[in-house]
This record gives C-alpha cells, sequence and structure tokens, in this order.
C-alpha cells in the first residue's frame, strides 16, 4: 500500500507539473516538484549511487498553501525521496508529511511559523531537495549531510524580522523547538566483504538557532551566518551513558552572489560535541557562468574532517580527513519550469556505503560517479 501510494503521487505531480502553472481554488494554491535522476558510481556505492547505476533516485513534493485571512496563511506539503542504495533511505516513508505549519505575518517586516516548519539554515537547507533551484543533483554534502547531521525541519517556531541598518537591508530569524537526525553506521558482515547497516533517529531538544543575512548590495549579493544548538540522545550513537546526551553546537559563515550571468556560493561550518569534544569542520565553493541563455556551467569543490575523535577500549583519539571532491554540471533550461542536468564528480571519501570504513587509519578511498537529472516545479 504505501509502495503504491508513492506511485500515485509522482502520476499526480507528473500530470499536473507538466503545465508549468500554479493552481488556485478559492485562495488556496497548489504548488510542486519533482526531480528524476539516473546515477553510476565507479567503485564504490556513494550517496546511495551504486556501480551499476540506478533510476531509483527521486524527490517529489505537493504543497498545499491556503491564504485564510490577508494575513494568515496553512500549508502542507506531501514528498517522496529516494537515494537508491543509502542506508538513509530508512528514515523515509514512501510519502510522508514534509511541512504542516501555520503562519503568521504581522506586516512586511514580520512573520511567525507555528507548527512543522522550515529549519532555517545556511543558503539550500529549505531548498535541499528542489533540484530545479540546484545547481547539482544534491546540494554539497557539508553542511546538509542527506539529514545525518542537519535536518530540513523541526517542530517548533520561527520568527523573521527585516530592517533596515545604515542603509542596507538586513534579515534575522530565530526559531526553537525539537526534531531529529538520519543516523546510520556500517557494520563488516560475518562472512564476505559485504557491510551490513543499521540505523537509528537521535532525537533534539533544548535547542535554538538562527540565521542572518546582510545584503550589501548589488542585487543578488548576500553575506550570512547561520548557528544552532541542541541536547541530542537516543538513536545509536547518543544512547544513554558516560557521554550521553551530548550538547552540540553548529556555527556556519555564508556567501551567496546569484547575478544574471554568473554565481558564486560558499559556505564554512564548524561542529562541536560536549562532553566529548569531538569536533569536525568543512567548507564548499562553488561557481557558475551562463554560456548561452538557457545554458550554465557550474564547479564545486568541498572538505569534511574530524577531529579529536573518541575510539572504543583506547584513551587515544584520532583525526580523519572523510572527504574531498572536486565536480561540474552543465546545465540545460528546456523551459522556465524544465531542465535537465548532467555532472561528473571526482570523490575521496570514507562516506562508502558499500564496505566497512575505517575512519582513522585508511586514507579516503578514491570514487567517481556520474547523475543525470530531470527537474520540473511549479
Amino acid at each position: 500500500m504505501r509502495g503504491f501510494k508513492g506511485v500515485v503521487g509522482i502520476l499526480l505531480l507528473l500530470a499536473t507539473s507538466l503545465t508549468g502553472q500554479i493552481t488556485t481554488l478559492n485562495n488556496l494554491e497548489i504548488h510542486g516538484f519533482l526531480t528524476q535522476s539516473y546515477g553510476r558510481s565507479s567503485n564504490y556505492t556513494i550517496f546511495g549511487i551504486p556501480v551499476g547505476g540506478t533510476t531509483d533516485l527521486r524527490s517529489l513534493a505537493l504543497q498545499f498553501q491556503h491564504q485564510t485571512t490577508a494575513s494568515i496563511s496553512a500549508t502542507v506539503q506531501f514528498s517522496h525521496f529516494r537515494l537508491a542504495n543509502s542506508p538513509g533511505n530508512d528514515a523515509h516513508e514512501p510519502l510522508e508529511l514534509d511541512w504542516a505549519f501555520i503562519q503568521y505575518r504581522l506586516n512586511e517586516h514580520f512573520q511567525i511559523r507555528l507548527g512543522k516548519v522550515l529549519l532555517p539554515f545556511g543558503i539550500y537547507n529549505e531548498i535541499q531537495d528542489v533540484g530545479a533551484l540546484l545547481p547539482f543533483f544534491r546540494p554539497p554534502y557539508i553542511p546538509y549531510s542527506e539529514g545525518r547531521y542537519l535536518s530540513e525541519t523541526l517542530s517548533g517556531a520561527t520568527a523573521l524580522i527585516s530592517f533596515e541598518l545604515l542603509g542596507r537591508a538586513n534579515e534575522l530569524e530565530v526559531y526553537t523547538g525539537e526534531w531529529s537526525w538520519q543516523e546510520w553506521f556500517l557494520y563488516p558482515a560475518p562472512f564476505g566483504s559485504e557491510a551490513v547497516s543499521i540505523s537509528g533517529d537521535p532525537k533534539i531538544d533544548k535547542s535554538l538557532g538562527g540565521r542572518y543575512w546582510f545584503f550589501p548590495g548589488p542585487e543578488g549579493f548576500r553575506l550570512g551566518g547561520s548557528f544552532q544548538q541542541g541536547d541530542v540522545a537516543g538513536g545509536l550513537a547518543f544512547v544513554e551513558g558516560e557521554y550521553n546526551p551530548q550538547t552540540f553546537r553548529l556555527a556556519n559563515i555564508a556567501v551567496d552572489v546569484d547575478r544574471e550571468r554568473f554565481m558564486l556560493r560558499g559556505e564554512s561550518n564548524y561542529f562541536t560535541f560536549r562532553p566529548t569534544g569531538l569536533r569536525s569542520y568543512g567548507s564548499y565553493a562553488q561557481a557558475g557562468i551562463r554560456v548561452r541563455e538557457k545554458f550554465w556551467v557550474n564547479t564545486q569543490g568541498q572538505f569534511f574532517n574530524v577531529r579529536n575523535m573518541p575510539v572504543k577500549n583506547s584513551t587515544r583519539r584520532r583525526e580523519s580527513n572523510v572527504l574531498k571532491e572536486l565536480a561540474a554540471s552543465a546545465v540545460f533550461h528546456l523551459s522556465p519550469n524544465l531542465s535537465i542536468k548532467g555532472e561528473h564528480h571526482w570523490v575521496w571519501s570514507k562516506l562508502t556505503e558499500s564496505y566497512y570504513p575505517i575512519y582513522w587509519n585508511k586514507s579516503p578511498a578514491y570514487n567517481r560517479y556520474w547523475v543525470i537529472s530531470f527537474s520540473n516545479h511549479f
């Protein structure tokens, strides 16, 4: 039944989104998006993409927004998400409730949201599943991590205020609430070379965070920073014990330049856990240029390192270079609502999903993967 619902959702979205129109009925607006992809990896499974190739790479959503009054609206979004062979699929139902919140807009400068709301963080967190808005198949692993260390939504409240300071536009959004992470680990199988995965969903509470954007001009240029902290417990790594629950803190700085003929984006992130002292940091940079009216070429580089990693049955702490990546993509916009994207990634990584990685005494394994995507939104 669940699989049937997912297929029905895909068919409904395809049937409506090809028109490229926003459906409106009695103050009810219907939006949606679909990204369908094919991916293939060279040496091992990564981000769900196996060596043999797969078409089981998909994200779609239908969003319903009702304008109750001039200042109050209600939004509900249902989604379907697949990353082929990724153990993270265990965290997703074939069809699930993505958002459900009420928004109150006091004026053009202040609004609040209550319910299951989008978590404001960095450049891509609220749009990371909308393929038509991304220069690559998925946003950079750091900081977005496919939900392993950053959630797309929270159950709680957000407040957004925009204001001018020294003649420039500013935007501050703060939030508090609860959410969960997607957690999975690989273990060596008793026989053979394959690994087996187990998954969990640690919960985050006593949380708060915020994101700030400064718009210095010209148009399309913004500088920002994000911060969040909370107590994390449960799941696999955060079961009750000597070190748990953990208090985590995640800080981010971002640069976003989105112009008519080029784009430049970058983010740097620093993550800490207390009392274990585990910390990680990583950055990415993206650059793109429009070489024709409907044709863009993009590049990307990113890295992710972990420091002060505790090791079981040892007093030593380890360091690990987990990920380095270079990538290039080409995007052709068939229409304002429909695009096709091809990309190639060169990866040195311990984020394998097909064998057990040793984080502290082996170098990251080399891999390449390719993705072709079709994206539509309305």
